[in-house]
C-alpha cells in the first residue's frame, strides 16, 4: 500500500462498500468492474467471473503486468499488505466468492488444510462415494478373498482382466493401500 495514501484508501473503502458497490481503483476506473452484494455475514460477495474452484476473478492492468487475480488475493493485496506467492490468502467467513478485507487473513497451506480439517470442509470421496471408482464395495470384498498371490491362482491381472481395472488397482486393494475403510 506504500503507493496510495489514506485519502485513497478511504475512498476506495467508500466506494466498495457502498450500495452500488463498484469496485473502483485509482489507478482505472473500469465500467463495471464488480457488482456485489452485501450477506448477512458481512461477506462482500463477487458477482464477476469465478474460476473453476469458486473464487472471484478478474485482470488488473494496473499492477504486475496485468495478470489474473482471484479477487479476495486482490483485496488482501490492496487493503491489507503484500502477497507473496508462497503464502494463501484464506477466509475467515468460508465463503470463496468474498473479498471483504475483514474476512481475509495471510497464511499457509498447513494452517489453510488445518482450517479446514477443524471446519468440517474437507471433502473425501471414499470407495463407491468417488465419482470415478469403477468398483463397488462387494467386488473389492471379493477381490480380497479370492485373490491368490500364486502364479496359477487369482493373481492381480487376471483380476484386473475380470472386473475392467488396471493391475496396479488390484495391487492397491489387495495391500490395503486403497478402500482402507472396509
Amino acid at each position: 500500500m506504500k503507493s496510495m495514501n489514506q485519502w485513497q484508501i478511504r475512498r476506495m473503502l467508500h466506494d466498495v462498500t457502498s450500495r452500488s458497490c463498484h469496485f473502483v481503483f485509482p489507478y482505472q476506473k473500469a465500467n463495471s468492474l464488480a457488482d456485489c452484494s452485501h450477506e448477512s455475514a458481512g461477506c462482500f460477495v463477487w458477482d464477476g467471473c469465478r474460476d473453476k474452484d469458486g473464487y472471484g476473478v478478474m485482470e488488473w492492468k494496473a499492477f504486475r503486468g496485468g495478470r489474473q487475480w482471484r479477487i479476495h488475493r486482490l483485496s488482501y493485496f490492496l487493503f491489507v499488505g503484500e502477497v507473496n506467492s508462497e503464502s494463501m490468502i484464506c477466509h475467515t467467513c468460508d465463503n470463496r466468492a468474498c473479498w471483504n478485507p475483514d474476512h481475509l487473513y495471510k497464511g499457509t497451506a498447513k494452517t489453510n488444510s488445518k482450517d479446514m480439517d477443524d471446519r468440517g470442509r474437507r471433502i473425501t470421496a471414499r470407495g463407491e462415494g468417488c465419482g470415478a471408482s469403477k468398483l463397488k464395495t462387494k467386488d473389492v470384498l471379493k477381490i480380497r478373498k479370492i485373490y491368490s498371490p500364486k502364479p496359477f491362482g487369482n493373481n492381480c491381472h487376471q483380476l484386473a482382466k475380470r472386473y475392467g481395472v488396471c493391475f496396479q488397482s488390484i495391487w492397491n486393494i489387495v495391500t490395503g493401500k486403497t478402500w482402507r475403510h472396509i
